[in-house]
């Protein structure tokens, strides 16, 4: 949270006093990374976004294994929102894989279109740190849609950039940007006037005909099934 302090004048007396202004959140901070420390001080990391206060969405092949192997919870994962560094780290209390990624045998097209997860966290994180990321509308050809995804470098923001979506495979979000490991789980955004609405999921990269692509799960009725598992 930000503070500053004025000093006000009224009339020939001059009366100093402070006035606390609280700082709105950064839009993109609800976009950030989620982290493991794997052996030897390893890290595996992916892109995220915050959808509710205590529920971040990120790639279902980047947490997969740790929802199968859970025991007594998904020790070790953190969420940073934003750059990372402002908004602290939020531990997880439990990680849910949407039903139809695990039914889904191999790593195919059909799998790619239900690739995303939730993370439900131990404490809600503040509204003056991130402000979770509305739910919009599929994709629609030839929309120039925003991709906000991290950098492998903590220093940095996430990387936002515009990318258009085209025409692709059958049920995912292409979008004509390539993309690198560590982005994965990344939202792909609409920006309106008034809010940003998460659109998709990143799940994987690829290539049409000659140039590569980002493919993404669209979250439009797929978001339900997914979250009803914390219920």
């Amino acid at each position: 949270m930000t503070l500053r302090i004025l000093t006000v004048t009224l009339g020939f007396a001059f009366f100093c006093f402070p006035i606390v202004l609280l700082a709105e959140a950064d839009p993109m901070a609800a976009a950030g990374r989620i982290e493991l420390v794997i052996e030897n001080g390893e890290t595996k990391t992916c892109s995220a976004s915050l959808i509710e206060p205590d529920v971040v969405l990120t790639a279902a092949h980047c947490v997969a294994f740790s929802a199968r192997n859970a025991g007594d919870g998904p020790v070790g994962w953190v969420f940073r929102a934003g750059d990372g560094v402002r908004g602290g780290e939020y531990g997880v209390d439990a990680i849910a894989v949407h039903p139809l990624y695990e039914l889904s045998g191999g790593f195919s097209n059909y799998r790619l279109r239900f690739d995303m997860a939730a993370l439900k966290l131990k404490a809600p994180i503040p509204n003056d740190v991130a402000v979770p990321f509305s739910q919009g509308l599929g994709a629609e050809l030839g929309e120039r849609l925003f991709l906000a995804s991290w950098r492998p470098d903590a220093s940095f923001k996430p990387r936002q950039r515009i990318c258009e979506v085209i025409t692709g495979l059958r049920g995912l979000v292409t979008l004509g940007c390539p993309v690198r490991g560590g982005e994965s789980g990344a939202p792909i955004l609409r920006k309106l006037n008034d809010r940003v609405e998460l659109v998709a999921v990143l799940s994987s990269r690829s290539r049409v005909r000659v140039q590569p692509v980002g493919q993404g799960a669209n979250v439009e009725l797929r978001l339900v099934p997914l979250l009803d598992q914390f219920k």
